[in-house]
C-alpha cells in the first residue's frame, strides 16, 4: 500500500500550521486530521523570515490552468 505524501494544513481554531499524512476530506474544503500531526508554524515562520518570502494570491491562467 502506498503513503500519502505529507501535507500541510492551516488551522483556523489554533492559528497553527500543521503537517501530516494522515488525513481525510469530509467535504469539499474541509479536512480532518485523522492521525499524528506535527506543527510547522514556526519552521515556515522562520524561512519566510529569513528568506524575505512575500506571498501574493494565485493567479489562475485563463482556461483553468495552474500557472
Amino acid at each position: 500500500m502506498s503513503r500519502k505524501p505529507i501535507r500541510v494544513f492551516y488551522s483556523v481554531l489554533s492559528e497553527r500550521f500543521y503537517a501530516t499524512r494522515a488525513w481525510k476530506e469530509i467535504r469539499p474544503g474541509v479536512i480532518e486530521v485523522t492521525g499524528e500531526k506535527f506543527d510547522v508554524t514556526d519552521d515556515i515562520a522562520a524561512m519566510v523570515v529569513k528568506h524575505e518570502i512575500e506571498f501574493s494570491p494565485r493567479v489562475e491562467a485563463k482556461g483553468g490552468d495552474d500557472v
